[in-house]
C-alpha cells in the first residue's frame, strides 16, 4: 500500500461520536489534571518563599537578640531585670552615590505596649532622618552640578549616612542613651535624639522629674557659672543679643551620665561658634551633690 492509498483509507474512516466525546473527555480530564498540579506546584513554591522569609526574619531577630551572637547586643545588666536595650537593626548598602550604615537601637522588656511605643518612636525618628538626609544629598548634588561639577567627580566622593547610638546611664533605675545621625558632605552634619527613662515608672525623665520644682533656677544658675569657669575672657560663647545662652527650657535636650547627673547638650552653632563642637554642662540633683 503506498502513502497516496493509505490517506485515501483512512478519509473514508469516521470515528464514532461516542469515540469523540470520550476523548473529548480524556482531553478535560488530563487538562485538569495538570492545571491543579501546576496550581500545587506555585502553591508550595510560594510556601517556601514565605518560609524562607519567615526564617530570615527569625535569624534577624536571633542575631541581635541571643546571647549567642554578644557582638550584636548592648545588654543592661540591671534595669530592674526587666529591660535591654538591644540592637534592632544593624545593616550596611551602598546606593547610587553614597554609603548607609545603620545601626539601630531598640527595647526589650517584660511591659511590651511601653517597650513598642519606644520602639515605634525610634523607628519613626531614624526613617524621617534618612528621608531627609537623602533629600540633603540630592540637594548637594544639584548644587554640585550647577556649579560645573561633573557626574564623575560626584561620584568619586565617598558620601556616607550613618545611624548609632550610645548607652551613657544604665543602672536599676534609669536608662539613658543617645541617638546619633550623621553625614559627612554637609560640614559633618549630625543629628541627636535623646532618650532617658525611669525605669521604676517606665516614664520619660524631665529635668523637674530630677532637679525639682526650682529645675530652671537651678539649671539656669549652673550653667552660667559654668560658662563663666570656662570662658573667663568671655571669648568662647555667644552673647544673649547674638543667640546665645538665655536660659534652659522644657526642650533643652539633656542625658544622664554613669551617676545618673543630667547632662545638658547644646549643639554646634547654638551658644558658641561650630568649630568648639557641643557644649555640654553637668547638674548637680540632690542625690548626687556632695
Amino acid at each position: 500500500m503506498n502513502r497516496e492509498e493509505y490517506n485515501r483509507l483512512m478519509d473514508q474512516v469516521s470515528p464514532s461520536p461516542e469515540l469523540v466525546n470520550r476523548t473529548r473527555e480524556r482531553i478535560r480530564q488530563e487538562g485538569e489534571k495538570r492545571r491543579k498540579t501546576a496550581q500545587r506546584q506555585h502553591f508550595q513554591f510560594s510556601l517556601f518563599r514565605r518560609t524562607l522569609a519567615a526564617a530570615a526574619a527569625m535569624l534577624v531577630i536571633s542575631v541581635n537578640i541571643s546571647p549567642a551572637f554578644g557582638e550584636m547586643l548592648e545588654k543592661v545588666p540591671l534595669l530592674g531585670q526587666a529591660v535591654q536595650v538591644v540592637t534592632v537593626r544593624n545593616w550596611f548598602s551602598q546606593e547610587g552615590d553614597s554609603q548607609t550604615t545603620v545601626r539601630q537601637p531598640g527595647l526589650s522588656g517584660e511591659d511590651a505596649s511601653w517597650t513598642m511605643n519606644v520602639n515605634e518612636e525610634i523607628q519613626a525618628t531614624v526613617d524621617r532622618y534618612l528621608a531627609e538626609a537623602n533629600q540633603r544629598l540630592e540637594e548637594y548634588k544639584r548644587a554640585f552640578l550647577a556649579t560645573g561639577g561633573s557626574e564623575e567627580e560626584f561620584s568619586s566622593h565617598n558620601f556616607q549616612v550613618s545611624v548609632d547610638y550610645e548607652i551613657k546611664c544604665q543602672n536599676d533605675q534609669y536608662l539613658s542613651y543617645v541617638l546619633y545621625g550623621r553625614e559627612n558632605w554637609t560640614g559633618g552634619y549630625q543629628v541627636t535624639q535623646f532618650y532617658n527613662f525611669d525605669l521604676t515608672t517606665g516614664q520619660s525623665l524631665t529635668l523637674e522629674n530630677l532637679l525639682g520644682e526650682q529645675w530652671k533656677e537651678l539649671a539656669d544658675q549652673s550653667v552660667r557659672q559654668q560658662m563663666a569657669q570656662k570662658d573667663p575672657d568671655g571669648t568662647l560663647y555667644f552673647a544673649p543679643e547674638e543667640g546665645g545662652f538665655t536660659g534652659v527650657t522644657e526642650q533643652t535636650p539633656f542625658y544622664l551620665d554613669e551617676n545618673g547627673k543630667p547632662v545638658l547638650y547644646f549643639a554646634p552653632y547654638t551658644i558658641a561658634p561650630g568649630g568648639y563642637g557641643p557644649q555640654t554642662f553637668s547638674i548637680e540633683t540632690m542625690s548626687t551633690a556632695s
